[in-house]
């Protein structure tokens, strides 16, 4: 009977300071009015002064007319891109043997013939490919495209 009664008496302490400890992630109301109050003062000053020009087109409503714009800076082939990426690429010079030069850049690790670069266009990530490296040119390939570069 002792034992019942003092385990009965260690699971109700044990119970007790359980239910006690476990704080609330909630704050009490009076702690939450100065929140909820700024942030329907805030969404009310936000709703109130929108205003759109009429020609927009809303994206959220299929039925909705308006204007829609889009603007490409990439070039129209993928020469021309090709042009532009090569120009990125400054390097320093080439090393090894006439059968396996590698083309040094600046900051990188030499390149090998069918190595992979990638450089950006306007934000937007290239991948081309090193196809021959020779003393004095070096040449990249974009999908068709082929391009030789001196290397100064």
């Amino acid at each position: 009977m002792k034992i019942r009664s003092l385990a009965v008496l260690v699971f109700l302490m044990f119970g007790f300071a359980a239910a006690k400890a476990a704080p609330s992630d909630i704050a009490p109301p009076q702690k939450r009015a100065v929140t909820v109050e700024t942030a329907e003062h805030l969404a009310k000053l936000a709703t109130d002064d929108l205003t759109a020009p009429a020609d927009i087109r809303n994206p959220f409503n299929a039925a909705s007319e308006g204007r829609i714009e889009v603007v490409l800076n990439r070039p129209a082939s993928d020469k021309e891109l090709l042009a532009i990426l090569a120009d990125q690429l400054k390097p320093t010079g080439v090393m090894g043997r006439e059968d396996a030069l590698v083309l040094l850049l600046k900051g990188q690790k030499g390149v090998k013939v069918g190595d992979r670069l990638t450089l950006s266009f306007d934000g937007t990530p290239y991948t081309v490919e090193l196809i021959e490296v020779t003393r004095t040119n070096f040449s990249l390939r974009f999908n068709q495209a082929e391009i030789i570069r001196p290397i100064k």
